[in-house]
């Protein structure tokens, strides 16, 4: 489900999406700086511990979360990329809030471009498998 789903209807959406922005960054600064410790310092091999503990948070978190890409293009952004960006940000699937699932294609200036498709992730799973990774003795269940 996505924007004005009588399902949703009651649920502050515009809190929701601060909760992923907000998370995304945090999520994010907090694996790279156990990836710089766990690495001796090396900043290279933080960010590669990143990408491999959060691929989709951390696509996510670069392209909007901490800056829409709209506003901070790249080379490989595709016109649909930008776009989406700036586009609100969640949808509800199954059990969970989720960032990245829509795909936007679209058409400009005669040529067809397609969103990113490796930014879909689910901040309470996301939490669930950070906590049982750097917390796995804390008491709490996941």
């Amino acid at each position: 489900m996505f924007g004005n789903a009588p399902q949703l209807h009651g649920i502050p959406q515009h809190l929701v999406a601060c909760a992923f922005h907000w998370y995304s960054v945090t999520a994010c600064n907090y694996v790279r700086l156990v990836g710089w410790l766990v690495n001796g310092g090396d900043t290279a091999k933080a960010t590669e511990y990143l990408k491999h503990v959060l691929p989709e948070v951390y696509v996510w978190r670069n392209k909007v979360g901490a800056h829409f890409a709209r506003t901070f293009p790249r080379g490989k952004d595709t016109p649909a990329d930008l776009a989406k960006s700036v586009m609100f940000p969640i949808s509800f699937d199954d059990d969970a809030f989720y960032a990245g699932s829509l795909v936007l294609v679209m058409t400009s200036k005669g040529q067809r471009s397609f969103s990113r498709k490796d930014m879909r992730w689910s901040l309470t799973h996301t939490h669930q498998q950070l906590s049982t990774r750097y917390w796995p003795n804390s008491g709490s269940s996941p």
